[in-house]
């Protein structure tokens, strides 16, 4: 998708410590308390809340910041929904 808005994405762990989810554009951007999914490395669907959501100051040049909090897996968060 080349149109939307860019985010630099990252997770906040339970210890603490932030992981990189790398950089993902969204036609909308999401709200804080909303989920998202995004594959893991091995193609499996991983399920986040919005923790907190930085707009960039201009949507056409650098990417905002999304920061997320591990929720389940997508198989496992669609079971319990």
């Amino acid at each position: 998708m080349e149109n939307g808005i860019k985010f630099l994405v990252m997770e906040k762990k339970a210890d603490g410590l932030w992981d990189g989810l790398g950089v993902h554009r969204f036609a909308i951007p999401p709200r804080t308390g909303e989920f998202v999914a995004f594959n893991d490395g091995n193609g499996k669907g991983q399920v986040y809340r919005v923790k907190a959501v930085m707009h960039p100051i201009d949507p056409t040049g650098n990417a905002g910041d999304l920061i997320l909090e591990y929720v389940n897996t997508d198989l496992e968060f669609r079971k319990n929904v």
